[in-house]
């Protein structure tokens, strides 16, 4: 699984620098704290997101000081025009299922949630689709071809990596495969197993997100297609 830092964190690092930072040397303003999204709601995500703009001290484009801060998104600039949108990432994860009905768990090497459960999966690339993104991660991470891809639902999800907490889309697919052998990626995967869908439970999972997928699959879409 590649590294949300791969994907995108080089280029929030330099959008953080101009605009929480000095305008001479686009370092951070001394004693301002990066922002960092809270556990919440709706209610409390669009809250986090007006707090992040309001961090903003000059504009990441030309570099001029805010004239006022600002009391909800978007960034705007009085200078240059520049508009700033804050958005999420996105992700995309599978539930496999092999030949026997058994869904392919993941334990996590690593923090956040290190030792919980999870599907395989990671980041999108900006050039991909969810459905490509997912088929990609999932030979990146377990080292499976999956012959068929179903959308399953979406859930929006808060991911902690060094100090900042992203606000992130996760989609969620079904997928099939014939194979059964599978490789671990290092320093991602701490263990894999095929599970039953009766022996998984909400609290194993590691992320809210995955426990609204679950809950999806279980009482949604698996009493609507008993056959599979």
């Amino acid at each position: 699984m590649r590294a949300f830092s791969e994907i995108g964190g080089f280029f929030l690092k330099l959008w953080f620098s101009a605009a929480f930072g000095q305008k001479q040397n686009h370092h951070f303003a001394k004693g301002d704290n990066i922002p960092i999204a809270r556990t919440g709601g709706r209610g409390q995500t669009s809250i986090v997101i007006a707090e992040f703009a309001a961090k903003y001290r000059f504009c990441p484009q030309c570099g001029e000081p805010v004239d006022a801060l600002l009391e909800r998104p978007p960034f705007k600039c009085a200078h240059c025009g520049l508009v700033l949108y804050f958005n999420p990432a996105v992700a995309a994860a599978a539930l496999i299922f092999n030949p026997e009905g058994k869904i392919l768990a993941v334990k996590r090497a690593r923090n956040p949630s290190q030792g919980k459960l999870a599907f395989p999966g990671g980041f999108i690339d900006a050039d991909e689709t969810a459905e490509e993104a997912v088929r990609r991660e999932v030979r990146e991470e377990v080292g499976l071809e999956l012959e068929r891809v179903e959308y399953l639902c979406s859930s929006p999800n808060q991911y902690p990596y060094q100090g900042v907490t992203y606000l992130v889309l996760d989609f969620f697919f079904l997928a099939w495969t014939q194979e059964t052998g599978r490789v671990a990626e290092p320093g991602e995967v701490q263990s894999l197993f095929w599970a039953t869908p009766e022996s998984i439970t909400p609290d194993d999972l590691a992320f809210p997100s995955l426990r609204n997928a679950w809950s999806y699959y279980q009482n949604v879409w698996r009493p609507n297609h008993p056959a599979l």
